[in-house]
């Protein structure tokens, strides 16, 4: 049942006013963005807490498998991160759980490219080059999907980043 259809039915029929029902409207909005945040917190874990769950099982396995597989699993939770971020912009882009979660996963995701591909393919470079190559690629994350998280992790990468 629909909150606001109901108030709406209540008004018509003279249970309440026109201002009741607009406090009551307010009320439930204002409990409903309370339990967001809290949800959106452990959307971005959860995102967190997969994405090294899956680095530590390749890592684990990670001197067994060929070349060619190693090429695959480095560039293919980029792509995954990239085709989420994609979905959520035309289909939810008004849920920030999502968006948070997707945004993080292609922050880490690409970063992560960039080192098992040059770790496979023996690419020399410092950690210097990899912090501003991974900033400059992460850099329209910012403002294509709008994250909070990712905007924190930007800076903390851009710190780290500074200092070396």
């Amino acid at each position: 049942m629909n909150i606001k259809k109901e108030l709406k039915r209540l008004e018509e029929a003279n249970v309440i006013d026109a201002a009741t029902r607009q406090r009551i409207e307010d009320y439930y909005a204002a409990q409903a963005k309370g339990g967001l945040a809290l949800f959106n917190v452990f959307a971005v874990l959860g995102a967190l807490l997969c994405g090294m769950g899956l680095v530590l099982l390749f890592a684990h396995n990670w001197d067994t498998l060929s070349k060619t597989s190693k090429t695959i699993l480095a560039v293919l939770p980029l792509f995954t991160a990239q085709a989420a971020c994609i979905l959520i912009l035309v289909k939810k882009e008004y849920d920030p759980a999502w968006r948070e979660s997707a945004s993080v996963f292609l922050f880490f995701a690409v970063v992560t490219a960039l080192a098992l591909m040059s770790q496979i393919y023996h690419i020399e470079g410092s950690m210097h080059a990899l912090l501003f190559t991974w900033l400059l690629l992460t850099l329209p994350i910012l403002y294509f999907m709008q994250s909070a998280v990712v905007s924190l992790l930007f800076i903390i990468v851009n710190t780290w980043y500074g200092l070396t």
